[in-house]
């Protein structure tokens, strides 16, 4: 009895010794393991499990026609790679159940942009009334002791839907009566009952808040597509009391045009002032304002004079350190093309506000702005020949530095 278990303790340890060596030195593993776990295919239906050669005891599947290995369902899809891409993954498994690798296989389908780097005016009306602060009524805020912070945004007063801060004064103005107001906070509706005291200094009744129903600010165009919707900024427009973000009703984008740069330094940003007209220079709405700047439909066609055929738009996957350029448009002279170095990329395989880093180079840009300033935010950033990030973000303290964001992030947000 003890022989036999011997023998077998012995033949364990040759089978845990072969698979360790199986696993860890065999020609078919190392090449397992250089095999990458994020792979994408430009432009074609090809199944790349056909091309993965491995032999016995490893097995592949999933693939193209796999019913199994984890399968990426749709709504995953629109989550991580968007509608108008196809993902499959594939798994290899040894002796048909250990699992070894898996490979995740997305089809990306080429998408042609016109640049832009024009310069915009922004006007948007916000959807509902944003409480900006809270001020007192001879000794205290009404608003306040109900429970209504700065940042609430009041959609409703009495069951009435509001457009604009006029409509809500004229419910209380001339009246003492309780008003119940319908609230947004983050994403959780409320509901507040506030009794308007009277304020002496004018003699009439106030709520005690300080509330703002619309907003404007210049920026700069970032692409456009073929059926002439558009985006812009790279980053969400928020309350600059608040740091809300703006939930629009309606809005317009806007020509503008540069009429002077306030030159940034180190601990002060420069700045881009801009002139536009809200009744005269309306090129197109604002539709949606996200964590990835602004979109809509273009009025008026735009063209950009340095890539008037438009480029394809880049994958988060094709950035890398190195040369590159940025439209953006500073002066009356109109849209320009300066140099600049992505000196980080970040790895992303979903969406992230914050993808690169880029350095301004350009002695020009770099004499008259000091380098990135606000206004210059939504630039396109070219590097070989393909629309791949979007300035977002200056570095305070040094302002030839900023933050970038992959433009394909924006296009997908819509």
């Amino acid at each position: 009895m003890k022989k036999i278990r011997s023998l077998l303790i012995k033949a364990l340890g040759v089978i845990i010794c072969a698979i360790i060596c199986l696993y860890n030195y065999s020609a078919q593993m190392r090449f397992i393991r250089e095999l990458p776990n994020d792979v994408y295919i430009y432009d074609s239906g090809e199944d790349l499990s056909n091309d993965i050669n491995i032999q016995f005891p490893f097995s592949i599947s999933g693939g193209r026609d796999g019913k199994e290995a984890g399968a990426i369902t749709d709504e995953r899809l629109q989550d991580v790679v968007g509608e108008r891409e196809t993902q499959t993954r594939i798994k290899i498994d040894a002796l048909g159940f250990f699992p070894v690798k898996t490979i995740d296989v997305t089809n990306r389908e080429t998408v042609c942009v016109i640049p832009g780097g024009h310069s915009i005016g922004v006007q948007i009306h916000t959807d509902g009334i944003l409480v900006v602060g809270l001020g007192d009524v001879e000794s205290c805020s009404p608003a306040a002791r109900s429970g209504i912070r700065a940042g609430d945004i009041i959609k409703k007063a009495n069951g009435c839907e509001l457009e604009n801060a006029s409509q809500l004064a004229d419910i209380y103005r001339d009246s003492p009566e309780s008003v119940s107001l319908t609230v947004l906070r983050g994403n959780r509706e409320m509901t507040f009952d506030v009794t308007p005291e009277y304020d002496t200094t004018d003699g009439k009744y106030k709520l005690g808040t300080w509330v703002r129903d619309s907003t404007t600010g210049v920026g700069t165009l970032t692409f456009v597509l073929n059926d002439d919707t558009y985006f812009a900024l790279g980053h969400a427009i928020t309350d600059m009391d608040t740091g809300t973000k703006i939930a629009v009703r309606r809005g317009a984008l806007l020509k503008s045009e540069v009429i002077g740069a306030v030159k940034g330094m180190r601990g002060v940003p420069g700045e881009l002032k801009g002139s536009f007209n809200s009744s005269r220079d309306r090129i197109g709405t604002i539709n949606d304002n996200t964590d990835f700047g602004i979109s809509g439909d273009l009025s008026k066609c735009v063209e950009n004079p340095y890539y008037p055929n438009g480029i394809p738009l880049g994958f988060p996957e094709q950035a890398h350190t190195g040369a590159a350029t940025f439209l953006t448009t500073v002066g009356d002279e109109g849209i320009k093309e300066y140099t600049c170095n992505i000196i980080e990329v970040f790895k992303q395989s979903s969406p992230d506000v914050k993808s690169m880093v880029i350095e301004v180079t350009d002695e020009g840009l770099l004499e008259k702005t000091g380098g990135i300033v606000q206004g210059m935010s939504g630039s396109p950033i070219i590097q070989d020949g393909r629309l791949i990030g979007v300035i977002t973000h200056v570095f305070i303290n040094d302002p030839t530095k900023g933050y970038c964001l992959y433009a394909y992030w924006m296009y997908n947000s819509r």
